[in-house]
């Protein structure tokens, strides 16, 4: 409708002869574009799914140690989920957590004014693979008396998606309650704190802190390219999902995929896995490790973010929208020799790219 206006009202003017030839030609370029160039593309036959392009919020409570002092563990239900936590992860038999080669019990580890109770919050971005990186952020909980997180180390943790009960029940007594209920481990943090960002002026600043790429996905979060009602065919699917694949390679040995652990880490990592554990031995989407995208039956296309785009996983998912669907294509010349041009202009180099 837009370009059927652009197209009268640029009749119109040149009728009238209202306009010099500069203003005809500026006008004439609009146009173009606004046409296109009739380069089918990816986004001209599917729709990015409800929900596929949301991150999915992860929740943990965490120990921080190396603290000078400044650390406080207040009693409360997050200390007992990480007491629970230490008992059942980091201790012997006994209830004991060994420390420097002294064993030591698991409240004195939390009463250490060296050592804080902390909240870990990260987001798991959508087109996450299996084992991929994420910022965390840490925060003091209710009643915490740290006053300063510098120079801290987040232990290793599990994240978990947490749900208020009123939101997973349509039972009349949990119509207003916002008790949080605790989902699947998905994911687990660990490392170095950032504090301090500003001119620590303000003193609150170092009781927040955040730790780069440590979070780690245990779970595929694709992306479904939804194919449209008019194109619904899962051959078509399977061509668009071949296509994705051609264009961008995947690299499952990449040094970015890579995370080590000590080996008490992975045995706390390796424990209460049983109802992952299908999800362990195999891709619940199917996608190959080699490969970005796979169609189902339901005409369906799961697409994961390759490597080379793990750090701007919304450009990727424009990116993969704007391909163009046939090698073959009659315009895809003139539409390459266009984007070369646009390349070349500062106004236009961004959208070319």
């Amino acid at each position: 409708m837009y370009r059927i206006m652009g197209a009268l009202s640029l009749s119109c003017l040149l009728l009238t002869g209202c306009i010099d030839s500069q203003t005809r030609m500026k006008i004439a370029e609009e146009t173009e574009k606004e046409n296109d160039l009739g380069v089918a593309t990816i986004r001209d036959i599917t729709e990015i799914g409800p929900g596929s392009d949301a991150p999915m919020q992860v929740s943990g409570v965490g120990l921080i140690t190396g603290l000078a002092g400044t650390g406080h563990s207040p009693n409360g239900p997050y200390r007992d989920i990480l007491e629970q936590y230490l008992l059942k992860h980091n201790t012997t038999r006994g209830g004991e957590m060994a420390h420097d080669g002294t064993d030591i019990k698991v409240r004195k580890i939390l009463d250490n004014p060296n050592n804080a109770l902390v909240i870990v919050t990260g987001f798991i971005p959508p087109g996450a693979h299996k084992g991929d990186r994420f910022d965390v952020d840490i925060k003091l909980p209710p009643a915490s008396k740290t006053s300063s997180l510098a120079g801290g180390y987040l232990q290793l943790c599990t994240l978990r998606v947490y749900a208020a009960a009123s939101d997973l029940s349509g039972r009349s007594q949990y119509a207003n309650s916002q008790k949080l209920l605790a989902g699947h481990i998905v994911a687990h943090a660990k490392g170095r704190l950032f504090t301090g960002f500003g001119n620590n002026a303000d003193s609150h600043e170092l009781k927040h802190a955040r730790v780069w790429q440590a979070g780690v996905s245990r779970v595929a979060r694709p992306y479904s390219f939804v194919m449209r009602d008019d194109r619904k065919s899962l051959g078509i699917a399977s061509d668009v999902a071949r296509r994705i694949n051609f264009m961008y390679q995947e690299d499952p040995n990449s040094p970015a995929r890579r995370f080590e652990f000590n080996q008490q880490e992975n045995r706390i990592l390796a424990m209460g896995l049983a109802a992952n554990q299908l999800n362990q031995n195999q891709d619940p989407y199917g996608i190959h490790a080699n490969d970005v995208a796979k169609a189902s039956k339901e005409c369906i296309i799961h697409v994961r973010v390759p490597a080379i785009y793990r750090f701007d996983h919304e450009r990727f998912q424009r990116v993969a929208c704007l391909t163009p669907l046939r090698d073959n294509d009659p315009n895809l010349n003139r539409y390459r020799q266009r984007l070369q041009a646009m390349v070349l202009n500062p106004r236009e180099c961004q959208r070319a790219a």
